[in-house]
C-alpha cells in the first residue's frame, strides 16, 4: 500500500512539474529567449555582433556612419594646408605639440592622397601603360613626402629642430619637383585647390578631381 502511494506521489509530481513547464512556454510565462518585450527582436547595443561599437554597427567599417575617406582634392588641400603652416613653426622647439599637430594631419592626408588617383593627369596619357607609369610615379612620389614628414616627426619628438627643418626642406622640393613634373601650376595657398593643373594653351585650368 505504501508503495502503491509513493509511486502516485511521485507520479502526480512529474505531471505538475511537466503542466509548469508548458506554463512558462505560452503567453503570459516568461518571453522566449532571444526575444524582447512584445515578442520584439533584442535591441543591439554596445558589445552586441552588429551593434554599436562591434563589426557592422554605426562608426565601424561597414557600419551607417563609418568614417569618410576625404577625395583626392580634399587631400591635398589638407596637407598643403599643414605642410604651410609648418613653414614658421618647425625650427621652433616651444611650438612642438603644435608642430607634431600638424605633421600628423600632413601625413594623414598625405596617406589619403596615395591611395586616391589623379585622374585628370592620367586622362592626359596615350594608352593604359602610360597611365599606369603615372599612377606608379605619383604614389612614389607622395611615398616619398610621406617618409619625409615622418623623418620630421621623429626628429621634432626628439628636440631636433634642425634635423626637423632638414626633413621640412627636403618635403618642399620633393613637393615642387611632383608638381613640375605633373604639370601641376605653383602653390598658392590662398586660391583654393593647390592642385589644379597648369593652363595649357591658354585654356583654364579644368578643377581637381575627387
Amino acid at each position: 500500500m505504501k508503495k502503491q502511494l509513493s509511486v502516485a506521489a511521485l507520479s502526480g509530481l512529474v505531471v505538475a512539474g511537466v503542466m509548469l513547464a508548458a506554463g512558462l512556454g505560452q503567453p503570459g510565462g516568461q518571453p522566449p529567449a532571444g526575444g524582447g518585450a512584445g515578442g520584439q527582436p533584442p535591441a543591439r547595443g554596445p558589445g552586441v555582433p552588429g551593434g554599436a561599437g562591434q563589426p557592422g554597427g554605426r562608426g565601424q567599417p561597414g557600419g551607417r556612419q563609418g568614417g569618410q575617406v576625404p577625395g583626392l582634392d580634399a587631400s591635398m588641400k589638407g596637407m598643403q594646408r599643414a605642410i604651410d603652416a609648418l613653414k614658421d613653426t618647425i625650427a621652433d622647439a616651444s611650438k612642438k605639440e603644435e608642430n607634431l599637430r600638424l605633421l600628423g594631419d600632413a601625413e594623414r592626408f598625405c596617406a589619403s592622397a596615395k591611395n586616391a588617383k589623379p585622374t585628370e593627369v592620367m586622362n592626359d596619357a596615350k594608352d593604359e601603360a602610360a597611365r599606369a607609369t603615372i599612377l606608379n610615379s605619383y604614389r612614389k612620389h607622395l611615398i616619398d613626402i610621406l617618409k619625409g614628414l615622418i623623418d620630421a616627426e621623429v626628429a621634432t619628438l626628439d628636440g631636433k629642430t634642425a634635423e626637423a627643418k632638414a626633413a621640412y626642406d627636403k618635403i618642399i622640393a620633393m613637393r615642387d619637383h611632383a608638381h613640375k613634373e605633373f604639370g601641376v601650376k605653383d602653390h598658392a595657398p590662398d586660391n583654393g585647390n593647390p592642385f589644379d593643373r597648369a593652363p595649357v594653351g591658354g585654356n583654364p585650368p579644368p578643377r581637381g578631381s575627387n
